[in-house]
This record gives C-alpha cells, sequence and structure tokens, in this order.
C-alpha cells in the first residue's frame, strides 16, 4: 500500500510540474500565455498507459509431488486509445473512444521442478499467453477545478480533477499454454493444458483523471471484463507417472469468460 502511495504521489507532483510547462513555443505557436485545456469546450483525446488482467487458468492434475489447480494469471502491456469528447453543460462530458491493446505473460521464465533426477534437465513448468483486440467505448464525466501548492513558488498550480463512468464492447482474440514436464530416474509425467479463443468483451470501468492546464492527464482506472467466446477449444495433454497419456479437447463455442479484474495506468493529451 505503502508503493502505491508513493507512486500516486509521485505521478500527481510530475504532471503538476508539466502542468505549468507551455510547449507552444517549442511547437511554433503563438508564444502568449494561455491555457491550451479549455474544461468547458468538446476536445480531441489521446490515450496510452497499460493493462493489467487476471486471466483464469483451468487446470486439473495430480502430480507426484503436486496438484496443479486453477489460478488466476497476470497478464499486462500496453493499451492505446484516441477519441472525442463532448462537453454537455456544466462540468459533465460524455466521450467516445476506439482503442487497441495487447496484454501477455511477458517475460515469464521457465520454472524448474525440484525433486526430479539431478541428471534429468527436462523437468520444469512453463506458461505462455496473450490477449489483443480492439474495444469501442462510450464514458460519462464530471470536470471540476481545485489548487495544489507549488513548492518553487507562492502562486498555486491550478488542476482539474475529472471522475467517470465507462462501458465498452470489442473484439479479439486469446491464447493460453501451461506445460508441466517431469523426468525421474523409475519414470516421467507431463501435463499440458492449451485455451485458444475469439470473443467477443463487455467491459464497465470507473476511474479518474487529473489533467493539467496544457491538455496532459494521469489516468487510473479499474475495470470489470467478461469474454462471450464465438469460437475456441481447451486442449488437454494428461501422462501422469505410470501410466498412459490421454488427450482431451472441449468446444469453448459459447461459453462466458470472466476476469477477476482489470486495472489501466496511464495517461493522454486533450486538445
Amino acid at each position: 500500500m505503502k508503493k502505491i502511495y508513493l507512486t500516486l504521489s509521485l505521478a500527481c507532483l510530475s504532471l503538476s510540474s508539466w502542468a505549468e510547462v507551455d510547449f507552444r513555443p517549442v511547437l511554433g505557436r503563438d508564444v502568449d500565455r494561455a491555457n491550451i485545456y479549455n474544461p468547458r469546450k468538446s476536445n480531441w483525446v489521446s490515450t496510452f498507459g497499460f493493462d493489467a488482467q487476471g486471466l483464469l487458468s483451468k487446470r486439473d492434475f495430480q502430480a507426484l509431488n503436486k496438484h496443479f489447480t486453477d489460478k488466476t494469471e497476470l497478464l499486462v502491456g500496453p493499451r492505446i486509445g484516441i477519441g472525442r469528447e463532448f462537453h454537455l453543460f456544466g462540468g459533465l462530458y460524455t466521450k467516445s473512444t476506439i482503442e487497441g491493446y495487447f496484454v501477455g505473460t511477458l517475460f515469464e521464465p521457465t520454472k524448474k521442478v525440484s525433486g526430479g533426477d539431478s541428471k534429468a534437465k527436462s523437468s520444469y513448468t512453463k506458461k505462455k499467453g496473450n490477449i489483443y483486440g480492439a474495444e469501442a467505448a462510450q464514458s460519462l464525466s464530471w470536470v471540476t477545478e481545485f489548487h495544489i501548492h507549488n513548492y518553487f513558488s507562492e502562486n498555486k498550480i491550478k488542476m482539474y480533477f475529472e471522475p467517470f463512468i465507462e462501458a465498452g464492447i470489442g473484439v479479439g482474440k486469446g491464447y493460453y499454454r501451461f506445460d508441466y514436464v517431469f523426468n525421474e530416474s523409475t519414470g516421467s509425467e507431463r501435463y499440458s493444458n492449451t485455451m485458444e479463443e475469439t470473443f467477443l468483451s463487455q467491459r464497465v470501468s470507473a476511474g479518474m483523471n487529473l489533467i493539467g492546464t496544457n491538455g496532459y492527464f494521469f489516468t487510473l482506472k479499474a475495470s470489470a471484463l467478461n469474454h462471450q467466446v464465438s469460437k475456441g477449444s481447451n486442449m488437454i495433454y494428461a501422462q501422469p507417472n505410470g501410466a498412459g497419456a490421454t488427450r482431451s479437447e472441449n468446444d469453448l463455442k459459447n461459453e462466458s469468460i470472466k476476469f477477476d479484474y482489470n486495472v489501466f495506468v496511464g495517461g493522454g493529451y486533450k486538445w
């Protein structure tokens, strides 16, 4: 919790510093100082950040030294989007965006399995997965102004706080594979579980933006996800110690796969 608080504090401090920067002279625009972001007009919006999704990996295998059961795997990756927000009245906005994303088991190492023959080089567990897709989203938000203390001058820094709710639908593809291999002097065992799917996604989110007067903003968003599989399969290979191998395949079509969580941390620009 302390690490999360420190990260958010640093993000707010960095954003407050950026809020005072006027980039227009660099871009060759009029050097007369004026706020770029106007909280009472419609704006174009671009976003970039990182998603963290929890994917339920279904597996059931009694190994020689371990029992493998269902486990939630963490998938992490980038998300980028562009859209248009429309000013309704007061501080009320609605925003339409199109986003693309990719999350996966990034830099996941192959893990050695203990208890096997010391001469064996192939006793391990390995997992690999990814999900990618595109979404169309609609949000409703309210923008309010606030000020924070500036430690470098007597003037306070003006910023904007924007809580929002959002709903999105999209399409995507997913892949996940878990492998277990164990070799010892008296025998060996193996288990492999592979899932592939094409899906329609539904998402409901709540979050907030901290916006600088130059249009740059920081975003924190939490979501509930559901994937409705339009095409998919789950293939299982199992070979317990001292027993024959079995293979099975399950059709995942029309199955609804729920995700434990989805968190987005990032930012963007309004102009």
